[in-house]
Formats: C-alpha cells, sequence, structure tokens
C-alpha cells in the first residue's frame, strides 16, 4: 500500500511566508527553503509588464526602484475582505489571485526542492483566528488556483499550541486532557489572542472567543 502524498505546511504571513513539512519516516516539521535558499518568503508581489506578477524577494526589490514601487503590492492578506479588486494602471488585480500567486511560488519551490520535482497537491494553511468564513474561503480558494487540491486551514494560534505541546512532550512535560494554553499570535500585520483547551483525542478546542487586531502588527510599529 503506497504511502499517503505528503501535506506542504505553509505560514502565509502578512508580510512573510513559510513552509515545512514532515519527512517520511519522521515526526518532526522541517523547514522547507525557497528557491533563493531562505527560510521565509516575502509575501510581496510585483506587477510589470509580464503577465504574470514577480513574487518574494525580487518583487521586494522593486520597491525601492523610483518608479517601480507602484507597481508593488504588500500585505495582501489584509485585502481577503475587500470587495473591490486592486488596480495597478489599469490592471485589475484580484486579491484572491494575488494570494494564489505567492502560495503557487511556495508549492514550485518546495517541488523543486525537498520533493525532487514531484507535484504536491496537498496543503495546510494557517490563518488568523480573527479570519471569518469569507476570508478562509477566499484562502482555500487562492490554494485551489495556486494548484493544491486538498487544502485545509488551520487556525495560527492553533498551529503555535501544536507545536508548544510537541516541545513540551519533548522535555517530558506534556500537556494533559483539561489543561490550557494561552495563546499570543502578534505577526507583522494581525495580532490574536487565543485560549485553547486540550481534549481527549489530544485535539485542541478554543475555550473562549479569540480576541486580536486585524490591522495591527509588528510592521505597523515600525511605521508609528
Amino acid at each position: 500500500m503506497n504511502p499517503a502524498p505528503p501535506f506542504l505546511g505553509i505560514d502565509f504571513g502578512t508580510f512573510k511566508s513559510c513552509m515545512a513539512w514532515v519527512p517520511p519516516g519522521s515526526d518532526t516539521a522541517e523547514i522547507i527553503k525557497n528557491a533563493e535558499g531562505d527560510d521565509m518568503t516575502a509575501s510581496v508581489l510585483y506587477y510589470g509588464a509580464d503577465a504574470e506578477p514577480l513574487v518574494g524577494e525580487a518583487a521586494e526589490d522593486m520597491a525601492g526602484d523610483e518608479v517601480e514601487w507602484e507597481r508593488v503590492v504588500t500585505g495582501i492578506k489584509r485585502d481577503l475582505l475587500r470587495a473591490a479588486p486592486l488596480w495597478i494602471d489599469r490592471r485589475r488585480i484580484d486579491p484572491v489571485d494575488a494570494v494564489a500567486a505567492i502560495l503557487a511560488k511556495l508549492k514550485v519551490d518546495a517541488e523543486r526542492g525537498v520533493f525532487r520535482g514531484k507535484p504536491v497537491t496537498r496543503a495546510v494553511i494557517t490563518h488568523p483566528a480573527l479570519f471569518d468564513a469569507l476570508q478562509r474561503d477566499k484562502l482555500a480558494t487562492a490554494a485551489r488556483r495556486a494548484g493544491f487540491d486538498d487544502v485545509e486551514l488551520l487556525e495560527e494560534p492553533v498551529a503555535a499550541a501544536l507545536a508548544y505541546e510537541r516541545w513540551l512532550r519533548q522535555i517530558g512535560e506534556p500537556v494533559t486532557p483539561g489543561d490550557h494554553i494561552l495563546v499570543y499570535d502578534f505577526g507583522g500585520g494581525t495580532f490574536d489572542l487565543a485560549v485553547l483547551a486540550r481534549e481527549d483525542d489530544g485535539s485542541f478546542r478554543e475555550a473562549m472567543e479569540p480576541e486580536g487586531l486585524h490591522q495591527r502588527g509588528g510592521n505597523d510599529l515600525d511605521l508609528a
């Protein structure tokens, strides 16, 4: 019986994104470097004359150009609530397509890297706890447009709690059913607070409605 195809884990951030996977025979996630050899990929796009945008560091570099900076799009994650498209030089840009372009770059980089040319069609993508149903649907749609057939969405505080729980088990202090974990997720563009309770089956559930700020993160402090 052939093993199930692996999932590509994607932390889609407002300003930086990263990838990870669990290699066969392992139970530990490993960071996947992008095509440039970096752990993190800038969630930045540049819409030039070509049909497809530049994504990542190449797009970020264009932000310093005196002319081309107006064609650079940053913080697209925040625009998933937009009903109207973005416009650059009379070019209509659907925010979902822009997110799909970022996810597609990550997918291609992973396929050309650790997956050695094999297609990756399954993904787990994290999102802020405050994302509503519309934002989650748009993120899943973007993932499918990027080429993923099987998409699972995971709240960022839950992902953090799972990683923390794994670390506690490694040092001999496992989280037991009924225990609670308080997660502060302060990212570049959003801030979430969540209280998670450990269930008997090993999963986590939200013990209270998540709180946070959609439009506040580390980048806003830098600009203040």
